[in-house]
Formats: structure tokens, C-alpha cells, sequence
């Protein structure tokens, strides 16, 4: 059973897949790919999986092309987006952090996948 998920956060904040994932990391067949572009909540994502082996996390962005880009974070716990102006509503303090950005296909083709069984995806006004 193979995970994907897009904006992981610290990966326990607002995520669903948090239970799921600590269920099934047991499962040899199991494996778990958690993206979090905000370095600061990468850090807390990578050490809550760093010991479980078939969990593996990267610090990046998915963008449509593999190169860097702008990640504007807000001042509202775990928000940020590439798009300038999602965080820029309501007077919201930016921060702006330089990234690593990839497409969906360069992550897969990195851990050699072809399927995917459970996708969730929390992108800043782009959640699903």
C-alpha cells in the first residue's frame, strides 16, 4: 500500500493521515511518501518519522517543473503557498523562503512507483 501526501505539515496538525499512516508504517508492504515545503514544520515532520523505515518525507514543493521557487508563509500557523497572493489576504505578516520544487512524476520516478493507493493533498486554497 503505497501514500502520497502533499503538504504534510509537522505531520500531525490538521492531518488526516496521520492515524493511517501510524497504523500501516508496521506493514512491510507499506510505504509513505509525506511532502512538506515549510522548512520549519519539515523538521518537526522528519523527526516524527525518522525512525520508521518505509516513511519517507522530503522538503520540497509540487509545482509543474523541478527548479526552485518563492514559498510565501504566513503568519497563520502551518499556511503557505507559492502563489504571493493566497497569503497576503487580510493582513497577514510574510515570510518568504527560497524552495526546492518538483513534479508529482520526478517524486515517483525518485522512489520508483507507478501506483498510488491513498492521495491527499493540503495546499494552501488547494486542499482535497
Amino acid at each position: 500500500m503505497f501514500f502520497f501526501e502533499i503538504g504534510a505539515n509537522d505531520g500531525k496538525l490538521f492531518d488526516p493521515m496521520c492515524k493511517l499512516v501510524q497504523q500501516f508504517s508496521r506493514n512491510e508492504n507499506f510505504l509513505a511518501i509525506m511532502i512538506e515545503p515549510m522548512k520549519s514544520e519539515f523538521v518537526k515532520l522528519q523527526k516524527l518519522y525518522n525512525n520508521v523505515k518505509n516513511v519517507h518525507t522530503e522538503c520540497c514543493a509540487i509545482s509543474n517543473y523541478n527548479g526552485t521557487s518563492e514559498l510565501f508563509i504566513s503568519d497563520q500557523k502551518g499556511a503557505s503557498s507559492l502563489l504571493k497572493n493566497q497569503n497576503t489576504k487580510k493582513n497577514r505578516q510574510v515570510k518568504i523562503e527560497k524552495v526546492n520544487v518538483h513534479t508529482i512524476e520526478h517524486v515517483l520516478q525518485k522512489y520508483n512507483l507507478q501506483k498510488v493507493h491513498m492521495f491527499h493533498i493540503d495546499a494552501e486554497g488547494f486542499g482535497s
